[in-house]
């Protein structure tokens, strides 16, 4: 009988190639015939150079958003209300406009405008700064009027080679945009804001306004949107609209009047630190509330608050204000009474003392303590 012989193994020939990234083709070894590159780094910079760039500009010129800003300077006539724009200040502009267009149920009602403080005719720029969310009605009755504050350029310095035609086309104005904001500012932009596609924006925020993440049926839904196709939103969106209420209720909210000035009244304390004392004040008065109560505010009194925002100052105004906050200040039960009722807050009048510091560029202000 014949003793088997032992099989033994073929050991790997190494050979000696370079690697097939242009920006490095170092030397290594390797007994793998299919490897191309030295290191997994290398492979992954290849890999992604054969990746189709993403062209930010001509993304900007296909956004709803940009062909806003192209009509805005054919309305005033001149790109430079566009002046000094950053990619944080588009930002800032692109999220207002962001709101009115939700305020505006997403195209389907016209209740809002977006209002100049500083007008366009005495300079007035299309910035955050100098923009604010208003009534359609408020906004038409005031006009280019100008009580303070905005942002604005001295309108006599406006260059007639930055002027725009009523004629020209829009996409020509776009183009003039965009070189005129610089390019490097607009792809940054895009990147900071992640602008999408038209449609797919309206879809991302009409889910995200109408599904409720206390809902366990809508929490699934709200987990995946970001990963769906715009078709797979517009899918979902659908399905949710034809649904029976009893099946999947939805939460719908109609901005009110009130609703939009607060708001923008919350955003303009970056601007103006001296509107910090009413938005506190309106704070305070909101954890009194009971739960889901509304606010019972006047047509003057939101008159007051557009104008307030469109620069007057709290002396003109802060009369209606105190009754406003007076009025839906909640009353409870006194500890030292038994059967009376009295007010939780100390209430103080709006009215802010200023001192004035003179300096060679004029006068400051700065707000004392208010209480």
């Amino acid at each position: 009988m014949t003793k088997a012989t032992q099989a033994t193994k073929t050991k790997a020939v190494r050979k000696t190639r370079r690697c097939k990234n242009p920006d490095c083709k170092k030397p290594f070894s390797t007994s793998n015939a299919k490897k191309l590159y030295c290191n997994s780094t290398c492979a992954t910079r290849v890999q992604n150079k054969k990746r189709p760039r993403v062209d930010r500009l001509d993304k900007a010129r296909r956004t709803p958003f940009f062909f806003y800003l192209a009509r805005e300077c054919k309305r005033a006539g001149t790109l430079e209300i566009l002046t000094g724009h950053t990619a944080a200040t588009l930002t800032h502009l692109y999220n207002v406009w962001k709101y009115a267009f939700r305020a505006n149920q997403y195209g389907s009602v016209r209740d809002f405008e977006i209002s100049h403080i500083a007008p366009v005719e005495n300079g007035g720029l299309l910035h955050a700064e100098n923009l604010c969310l208003a009534p359609k009605s408020m906004n038409k009755a005031h006009g280019t009027s100008h009580f303070g504050y905005g942002k604005k350029i001295s309108r006599t310095g406006i260059a007639s080679a930055y002027a725009v035609k009523a004629s020209e086309a829009e996409g020509s104005v776009l183009d003039r945009v965009i070189s005129y904001i610089g390019e490097q500012v607009v792809e940054e932009f895009v990147r900071i804001a992640k602008l999408q596609p038209s449609q797919r924006f309206k879809h991302m925020d009409w889910l995200n306004d109408h599904l409720d993440p206390f809902n366990p049926e809508h929490r699934k839904h709200i987990d995946a949107l970001d990963g769906m196709s715009t078709k797979a939103l517009s899918d979902l969106k659908n399905e949710l609209q034809h649904l029976l209420p009893g099946s999947f209720a939805v939460k719908r909210y109609v901005f009110q009047s009130f609703d939009v000035l607060r708001h923008e009244l919350e955003r303009f304390v970056q601007y103006r630190p001296d509107l910090s004392v009413i938005v506190e004040r309106m704070q305070e008065v909101d954890a009194l509330m009971p739960l889901r109560a509304k606010w019972s505010v006047q047509s003057e009194e939101e008159q007051a608050l557009f104008d307030l925002l469109h620069g007057k100052e709290f002396d003109v105004v802060s009369g209606i204000l105190d009754d406003m906050i007076s009025r839906n200040t909640p009353a409870v039960e006194a500890e030292c009474d038994d059967d009376g009722l009295e007010r939780v807050l100390a209430y103080a009048p709006l009215k802010i003392p200023f001192h004035a510091i003179a300096s060679e560029s004029g006068t400051a202000y700065t707000l004392a303590a208010p209480y």
